[in-house]
């Protein structure tokens, strides 16, 4: 056996850190006593250290033969490389590293005071449901201007407890300047078991969706588009062109573009729409934010009259998370049967009391608790004091703090404060429904008849003639 391994010298770092230690003090003084290592000490130390029962890599001086085998597996590798041949270990597999998953789309922003729907849902136990709906109808110019604007919304709250009933509800909105809803705080008195009561309100000016439609029934020329036709037997091509943009702050779903086809009009089924009872449908679905889309068809129209014709109508749909006056929640707080009180607990020894703050929850609802203040009768300082709490009491559930040691002679009176409030689960939607000015086509037809003030001329003699031409457009 060798001597018995020595200890490093002063300063040396090691792998791990003393009981009672923190890891920040470790490496704190790792770093300063690593600057006051000595560099004979230091192989002293290794010196010193007794031989290992593991292979040493470099126990004998390399030959000939291994130095060749190293060199020619270098230059293989150079090789490949300069070539552009994969030196990917999976290659001879048949594989290769699959690439990163696409980076997840931000979902809709949610205000720091409340909750994700599907973590409350996730919850067992009754809610306050609290739900901001939209609608918008608005007719649109063929540029994608607005003509009219309607916004219809709905602030709706329902009592989801078949036997408790909610009071003291307040509502704080935000970003509502194009509503007229009447501020950002609303409040409701109260909703007795499973009752809903809707608050309605409209808005104007925000948009989500843009649509507009390009026709040009000479689209060869490179001019200003034409929306004009020549009077004909056969069949003409012309170029419709619809374009969607998403202009709101967050994806757009169930997005659907429909156009009628007049009868006139022929058109078969494409890759990127369905034509189905005499209209275009095309179903782009979801548009993510600032995205646009564009679909560009050349059905044949024929020109039956010398009248004008209408080009279809258009219409597009939407649904989103989110409102389209851009109002959302900020808070929602209400309450229920829950009780607070504390207890105080004697010990042993005489006048020795453990108290803790409880807070009862009797009914169906989940409650969460935001913070607590326990002041000790006659005193100002708190007794006790917890902020940022996110605790969920259960329905006909309680919680407790934990206890704190107090001296007094006699039993001691105590004051609290509790925030909490039934756990809300809000709720932001929107639909719209938009049309396009329809247009109409110019058909041009004309008649074209030319008078000589003679009949006949002589051979191979000049005479004078008068030329008259009527154009008539009929």
């Amino acid at each position: 056996m060798g001597p018995p391994p020595t200890s490093p010298p002063s300063g040396y770092g090691t792998g791990g850190s003393s009981p009672g230690t923190s890891a920040g003090e470790v490496e704190g003084s790792a770093e300063t006593d690593e600057e006051d290592v000595d560099l004979a000490d230091s192989l002293a130390f290794f010196a010193n250290q007794p031989a290992s029962d593991e292979p040493e890599w470099f126990d004998e001086e390399p030959t000939d033969s291994k130095v060749s085998d190293i060199n020619a597996a270098l230059d293989a590798a150079l090789e490949a490389e300069s070539s552009g041949i994969s030196t990917d270990p999976f290659a001879d597999k048949g594989t290769s590293v699959p690439p990163p998953p696409p980076p997840k789309e931000a979902s809709p922003q949610l205000s720091p005071n409340l909750r994700h729907a599907a973590e409350v849902d996730a919850i067992p136990g009754d809610k306050l449901y609290v739900t901001l709906k939209e609608k918008e109808e608005s007719v649109l110019n063929p540029d994608g201007s607005v003509r009219q604007q309607t916004i219809d919304g709905e602030l709706i709250l329902r009592n989801s407890s078949r036997k408790d009933r909610v009071w003291d509800i307040e509502i704080q909105l935000q970003n509502t300047g194009s509503t007229d809803i009447g501020g950002g705080a609303i409040t409701v008195r109260e909703l007795d078991a499973t009752e809903t009561t809707n608050l309605p309100y409209t808005a104007s000016g925000p948009r989500m969706l843009i649509v507009s439609e390009h026709i040009d029934t000479e689209p060869e020329r490179s001019q200003e588009p034409s929306l004009s036709m020549v009077f004909a037997k056969d069949s003409q091509e012309i170029l419709v062109r619809l374009h969607v943009e998403n202009v709101a702050l967050v994806s757009l779903n169930e997005v659907v573009v429909r156009r009628a086809l007049p009868d006139n009009f022929e058109l078969d089924d494409g890759a990127e729409y369905d034509i189905k009872d005499g209209e275009l449908i095309w179903r782009i679905g979801r548009l993510p934010v600032g995205e646009s889309a564009t679909l560009a068809v050349n059905p044949r129209v024929t020109t039956r009259t010398i009248q004008r014709f209408a080009t279809g109508a258009v219409s597009a749909a939407y649904a989103c998370e989110a409102t389209v006056s851009r109002a959302e929640f900020d808070s929602v707080s209400s309450r229920a049967r829950q009780f607070g009180y504390v207890s105080p607990r004697e010990d042993d020894r005489p006048d020795v009391f453990y108290c803790k703050l409880v807070v009862e929850n009797r009914s169906s609802f989940v409650v969460s608790l935001s913070g607590a203040t326990v002041w000790l009768a006659g005193r100002e300082k708190p007794f006790l004091e917890m902020h940022d709490l996110r605790e969920d009491i259960p329905p006909e559930g309680l919680w407790d703090s934990l206890e704190k040691r107090i001296e007094a002679i006699d039993k001691p009176n105590f004051t609290h404060e509790i925030n909490y409030s039934i756990l809300p689960r809000a709720n932001v939607e929107s639909t719209g429904h938009l049309e396009l000015k329809e247009r109409s086509i110019k058909v041009l037809d004309a008649e074209v008849n030319k008078q000589y003030s003679i009949s006949r001329i002589r051979s191979y003699v000049p005479s004078d003639l008068d030329c008259t031409t009527v154009l008539e457009n009929t």
